[in-house]
């Protein structure tokens, strides 16, 4: 890590594959990310790749966890992904999370 990072959203919405979400106009540092709602009330920020609309409608192409991970700079994580800017990333001890890609360097 080239700096430690602390999650932003500690309840983030998970959503599966086919699940419906609210489009909500908010602006973002983070060009390639929506702000949703999921049909319980839960915002949260969306892949914008990870998205269809449909109908009128929009769903999930993909089961998704919004949940970020705190890390400390010492920190060594597996990058299992990469969009828009964030990674998602596996823990030493298995944890499953987003962080910004300008916290992370290669080894």
């Amino acid at each position: 890590m080239k700096k430690p990072y602390r999650r932003a959203y500690p309840d983030p919405i998970r959503q599966k594959k086919g699940d419906s979400l609210v489009l909500h106009a908010k602006k973002s540092e983070w060009p390639g990310w929506v702000w949703g709602e999921n049909s319980a009330g839960k915002g949260g920020w969306v892949p914008e790749t990870f998205i269809t609309s449909k109908g009128g409608k929009t769903v999930f192409l993909k089961d998704y966890d919004a949940t970020e991970l705190t890390v400390r700079r010492s920190a060594i994580l597996l990058v299992l992904d990469e969009y828009s800017g964030w990674l998602r990333c596996k823990t030493k001890t298995g944890r499953i999370g987003w962080i910004p890609a300008d916290c992370a360097e290669k080894l």
